[in-house]
């Protein structure tokens, strides 16, 4: 009886375990699609025709450039934990 329950924990925390992952990848991947949505939305201004000046939208391209290199770590993080999601996925599934 002990050795079934001890099994029952272990497969419960497991699940658990692979719950949690999925939560934290689905927020992980809200916010991704968020800074995207606002930066997409900021390119889209920017090509309005307001009439702004080379260097104006110049500045703007160097600032999304360097939004995306912030970005990098996060995205690869995204990347490892859907990995992550996925192998644990293709466990539960043998």
């Amino acid at each position: 009886m002990h050795v079934l329950c001890d099994r029952a924990w272990i497969a419960r925390s497991e699940k658990l375990n692979q719950c949690l992952e999925l939560q934290l990848f689905n927020r992980d991947c809200e916010q991704a699609e968020t800074w995207m949505a606002a930066r997409e939305a900021s390119l889209e201004d920017s090509v309005d025709g307001s009439g702004d000046s080379v260097e104006a939208l110049l500045k703007k391209h160097e600032d999304f450039d360097r939004a995306i290199a912030s970005q990098e770590e996060k995205i690869s993080a995204i990347n490892g934990l859907a990995n992550t999601v996925c192998a644990c996925h293709a466990l539960v599934m043998i």
